[in-house]
């Protein structure tokens, strides 16, 4: 069977060879137009494959008797079932086959391997929550000792702007967008490094990280911001909070 894009080179009956073996196949056929199939590489992780440009075609009798051409393709073997009650005939026949060919062969179902994949995913999942929540409980307790450092190091400017007319409240402002800022400088940084060491990679799953780049991940980065921003900004409020003029006006600790 010849992919669609072909419908207009190549004519039913022509017979083409293939390989180093020389074999020989007959167009009996031209699929239909959108086609697609499992990647050979993770047909679960990958996205589906175009194959309007490819041809289907059945095991030579070389492939039949090579070991090497049926490990090649044990990873990316599918069968199609009328029904469940097909899996457990099918796999035993596959099983004992293998044997035959001192090969360990185990055939699951799609939804079983699917399931197995999102249980690794899971288990991936927990550590990198637990990693990410020990780096922003790290980067929140850095902020906050920064600007607390900072709130002590400018007293006098404190002192000077309360007793000027200044309120708390004005205060409370300026440190709070310090911290904003100094968050939303960080997640451009972090933002730019992700994207840029993506878009260098040559890695087979580069497409599925760059769909990651989109609104709702924009969405999550202001999300945190807004919870960065407002966790470290407790502890600076309430020293500003306990800040008296006469004692400000003295001079720095």
């Amino acid at each position: 069977m010849a992919g669609y894009k072909y419908k207009d080179i190549i004519k039913l009956g022509t017979v083409l060879t293939v390989g180093d073996q020389k074999e020989k196949f007959k167009v009996v056929g031209i699929m239909k137009p959108n086609n697609k199939w499992f990647s050979d590489d993770d047909y679960i992780r990958l996205p589906l494959e175009d194959i309007d440009s490819r041809f289907i075609i059945p095991f030579t009798p070389t492939q039949k008797n090579d070991l090497m051409s049926t490990l090649c393709m044990l990873h990316k073997m599918f069968f199609v079932l009328d029904s469940s009650d097909d899996f457990l005939t099918l796999s035993e026949q596959i099983e004992r086959k293998a044997l035959d060919l001192g090969l360990k062969v185990s055939c699951v179902t799609m939804a079983q391997e699917l399931q197995e994949y999102k249980n690794e995913k899971l288990e991936t999942f927990k550590i990198n929550i637990f990693i990410s929540i020990f780096f922003m409980i790290a980067a929140l307790s850095g902020t906050t000792a920064v600007i607390l450092s900072s709130i002590i190091q400018r007293k006098r400017e404190f002192g000077i702007r309360l007793a000027t007319g200044a309120s708390i409240n004005s205060l409370k402002i300026i440190i709070v967008g310090e911290i904003m800022l100094i968050t939303i400088i960080s997640a451009i940084v972090a933002f730019a490094i992700s994207y840029l060491n993506n878009y260098t990679s040559i890695s087979l799953y580069k497409e599925i990280v760059f769909d990651l780049f989109k609104d709702e991940v924009l969405l999550f980065i202001l999300a945190s911001i807004i919870i960065m921003t407002f966790a470290s900004s407790i502890l600076p409020i309430i020293k500003i909070n306990r800040l008296q003029p006469r004692e400000l006006i003295g001079g720095r600790e």
